[in-house]
């Protein structure tokens, strides 16, 4: 690894990243209305956007489900190892750390709770309800809705190069490709992983969060 010439900025994916599985899919899955795995289908076949998508599970989601679906999102979450020793450290050393997800706010924000860190910051689409009860995918001010992704993760790793720092960028998924090439480093498993091999950009593979630590101890050297 180089000499650190900037200070580091941390960037994580959510779903599948901090948590062990993608609590988004497991919430469309229990409490979506019927008709939306039509457009999952179409996705799989390449016919609609990553955002697509998202826009039409949400839409299948209900209002009277919220309180439901945030403590569904708790229940069935499982932080991937060393997450909390991860977060401490950061912030021991003052290292810039946040959640960019294409997942939805409501229940990111409740099992970060959860797991004792809901002051993390995160950067994520927030989930309203229009006058049926319907879900649909909002932004809030100084987020960019992704038309591939529904959020623009690589304004956030854009955000941080501008304030003078590098940037490394934890993920694991579709959402995070863009992303992945615009950081500096990349800590990658999944289909994130498999992605970067494919366009030649240097990751480091990671299992648990105990890695991305010791990632960021060598670059500050401490």
């Amino acid at each position: 690894m180089p000499q650190q010439p900037q200070p580091l900025a941390v960037i994580l994916d959510f779903d599948g990243t901090i948590t062990l599985k993608d609590i988004g899919d497991l919430v469309i899955g229990n409490f979506g209305r019927e008709g939306w795995r039509a457009a999952d289908e179409a996705y799989d076949r390449g016919e609609i956007s990553l955002r697509e998508l998202w826009a039409v599970e949400v839409d299948h989601l209900r209002a009277e489900d919220h309180e439901a679906m945030r403590s569904a999102a708790v229940d069935v979450a499982e932080i991937r190892p060393g997450f909390n020793e991860f977060v401490d450290h950061c912030r021991s050393k003052k290292t810039p750390l946040e959640v960019a997800s294409s997942g939805i706010r409501f229940y990111i924000d409740a099992v970060l709770e959860n797991a004792g860190v809901p002051d993390l910051p995160v950067s994520a689409p927030d989930a309203e309800y229009d006058e049926r009860g319907h879900g649909v995918v909002t932004f809030r001010d100084g987020l960019a809705d992704c038309g591939m992704t529904a959020m623009c993760k690589c304004e956030r790793v854009w955000r941080q190069r501008r304030l003078g720092r590098q940037v490394l960028f934890v993920g694991d998924g579709a959402s995070d490709y863009c992303a992945a090439l615009q950081a500096d480093y990349v800590m990658a498993r999944a289909a994130l992983a498999g992605y970067c091999e494919r366009e030649g950009k240097e990751f480091t593979p990671f299992d648990d969060f105990f890695e991305v630590r010791e990632f960021v101890r060598r670059y500050s050297g401490s």
